[in-house]
């Protein structure tokens, strides 16, 4: 037996390099892809469920069990519950929180949007060809291990590779050295071995989308689902998002001004805005707002100033909203602006010297901004730095912020007829040169 083992180790030294060696010219260019076991068909199957968009018409709701069966006999997938974890939860199977998927989104969206407004936040992943639903609690003891291709990312971000680990733990959440989740990152010369959630690695594979669509245009096709090019670097959004923005920037749809409550007002926006909206209960009620609480709708320029006056004073309570998963979420103001997204920023038009500081420049567009930054302790946002562009995690009032700061430093480098100041040599390890108010000190 050990000979025959030995022998054929000694065969395998020598056919290996035959086998797996490609020329330069031949040699594919593989992209970093999230592990779909491409082996498994099963497996892509529910992938390209996930990614299917619910027609209108179609309902899929009921409670935890009813929704799990309907969406198995639209789709023909395998769904199992994991009954003792929701039971561990406290959630019967007799539990009167009741689901309702909206349509005119992806199947993923919306089980991402009524997942996680409710109180315990439920969870799905796919595990031996099924789809799992379960708590968050639970899922986070379920993960996979991926290896990341990064040598097609710019050489400047790639002279500094560790600086890829500290970029995607700063904008995805849940690792295990900052204390607040566990998982496993190892960095190493032109890739990362990465384990992790599949929700995470999700949102990994989302950020190097991002960060090679900067720089390089058409994203590479490493998704079950193709996602459209943009020519606008780092802005790019699906085309239901791109869709929704243009829609609240634009007029109040005629008859809007009539609605009486925050589920009349839902109904609307589905019915005559073609968007699709989720109301928070669990989140309302918190702060004493019922769904069926008056709202009054005023005229204003912009659907979205509409919006924001309307959740000024829902029975005496501010309350927030936000776009998540191409779907409204109207929730308490507190958890609107607990939701972070991830916008990349373009230094195009920055003056060179102040670009090239980009320490400066990080601490310009953080301090002067009134949204939760890491830095003051008192949030989970945060800003990294990349070649041409600032990397910004926060809520959207502070991206509305950041956006505004930008451009008037655009404005300003584009000033002509003045004299190049002195640059100073940084100094860090203070504040630079910033005064920070002192609450935040």
């Amino acid at each position: 037996m050990y000979r025959r083992t030995a022998a054929l180790l000694t065969a395998m030294i020598f056919v290996a390099p035959t086998l797996f060696a490609q020329s330069e010219e031949t040699a594919l260019r593989r992209p970093a892809k999230y592990h779909y076991r491409q082996d498994s068909p099963e497996r892509i199957k529910i992938e390209k469920a996930l990614d299917s968009r619910i027609e209108p018409g179609t309902k899929l709701q009921g409670n935890i069990y009813e929704l799990a069966e309907a969406i198995s006999k639209e789709y023909q997938i395998p769904i199992r519950i994991n009954e003792a974890a929701l039971l561990a939860a406290d959630l019967e199977r007799e539990d009167e929180v009741q689901f309702r998927l909206p349509t005119g989104v992806t199947l993923r969206q919306a089980l991402d949007v009524a997942f996680a407004t409710q109180e315990p936040t439920l969870e799905y992943f796919i595990w031996y060809d099924s789809l799992i639903v379960t708590t968050e609690v639970d899922a986070e003891e379920y993960m996979e291990t991926v290896v990341y291709e990064l040598r097609d990312l710019p050489s400047e971000a790639m002279d500094d590779w560790e600086e890829i680990d500290r970029l995607i733990q700063d904008h995805v959440g849940g690792w295990v050295g900052r204390g607040d989740g566990d998982g496993v990152m190892v960095s190493f010369p032109g890739g990362l071995v990465v384990l992790q959630t599949q929700r995470r690695h999700r949102e990994i594979l989302d950020l190097l989308m991002r960060l090679r669509e900067f720089n390089s245009g058409p994203p590479l096709t490493i998704t079950v689902q193709d996602v459209p090019p943009n020519s606008l670097r780092g802005k790019r959004l699906p085309p239901e998002i791109q869709r929704i923005d243009t829609v609240l920037n634009g007029p109040v749809p005629k008859g809007m001004k009539d609605v009486l409550d925050l589920k009349e007002l839902a109904e609307f926006l589905e019915e005559h805005c073609q968007i699709a909206v989720s109301l928070d209960e669990p989140g309302l009620l918190m702060e004493g707002v019922d769904p069926d609480a008056d709202v009054y709708v005023k005229e204003l320029g912009t659907l979205r100033s509409a919006l924001e006056f309307a959740f000024l004073d829902v029975e005496g309570t501010k309350i927030g909203w936000y776009v998540d998963k191409s779907t409204i979420v109207v929730t308490n103001e507190r958890q609107a602006e607990e939701h972070l997204t991830t916008q990349f920023y373009d230094l195009a038009g920055i003056s060179e010297p102040l670009e090239s500081d980009r320490k400066r420049l990080h601490e310009m567009v953080q301090y002067p901004t009134s949204g939760n930054w890491l830095a003051y302790g008192g949030g989970s946002a945060t800003i990294s730095n990349f070649p041409g562009c600032l990397i910004v995690s926060c809520n959207a009032k502070c991206h509305e912020e950041v956006g505004e700061i930008l451009r008037q430093l655009r404005e300003f480098s584009a000033q002509q007829g003045y004299p190049d100041p002195p640059v100073p040599t940084p100094v860090y390890g203070g504040n630079a040169g910033f005064t920070i108010p002192n609450e935040l000190e």
